[in-house]
């Protein structure tokens, strides 16, 4: 083969080669671009706090859990104007967002607790906070709950600074608790994430008795 055209061949494959080249590691970067953009679409969830061993432990662990949710259902009686109906709880740090609904006289309402401040509203678009809050959730419900320290019973733990006394189950769980006058007993735990929170709480006080069943419960 003549020299001239053998060297055209030749440079024609080194250009193939080099705009080969180019384009597998053009495909290698959109690749991986792609991959960190869907990565970017599913953030990582907050895992579930691993269970301890130790009640004490135990205890630590769930007093300092902030950001929780569950859907249930109460009932509440003993009282002239008790009843039932579905609850939502969710605890985001120090605020606790409960949503009461169902066949409660006059309506469901909604209560907003962060600290000492305390404001309700209702399904009829009334807002109400202090004082008027309270009366509000009294007269619904037929008592006054004590939702501070209820967001740490419902995970099965005493309420921190105050005086309680306990009583534990099988495998370092809470069966009965006594605090702030209150009678707490823990009647069922249900599976969430390797661990075991109240399925089933019933509390009595001053022949104020309640029922809480929970259906669904999820860490935030």
């Amino acid at each position: 083969m003549p020299r001239p055209i053998l060297t055209s061949i030749q440079h024609c494959a080194a250009m193939r080669s080099r705009t080969r080249r180019p384009t597998w590691h053009w495909v290698r970067a959109v690749a991986g671009l792609a991959f960190i953009l869907l990565a970017a679409c599913h953030p990582l969830t907050k895992p579930a706090p691993r269970p301890a061993g130790s009640w004490a432990e135990r205890q630590t662990q769930l007093q300092s859990a902030d950001r929780w949710r569950f859907e249930g259902r109460f009932a509440i009686s003993g009282v002239e104007s008790g009843g039932s109906g579905g609850i939502r709880w969710k605890q985001n740090d120090s605020r606790s967002d409960v949503a009461f609904f169902g066949p409660l006289g006059t309506g469901g309402f909604e209560i907003a607790l962060e600290g000492d401040k305390l404001r309700v509203r209702t399904s009829r678009g009334e807002a109400l906070d202090g004082d008027e809050a309270r009366q509000l959730i009294e007269d619904r419900l037929g008592a006054a709950l004590p939702l501070d320290a209820m967001r740490y019973w419902l995970l099965g733990v005493p309420a921190p600074g105050s005086e309680a006394s306990e009583t534990l189950g099988d495998n370092q769980r809470l069966a009965a608790l006594t605090q702030l006058g209150w009678e707490v007993r823990f009647a069922e735990y249900q599976a969430v994430a390797g661990d075991l929170l109240p399925a089933r709480v019933d509390a009595v006080h001053a022949g104020v008795k309640v029922k809480l069943r929970i259906s669904r419960w999820q860490w935030e």
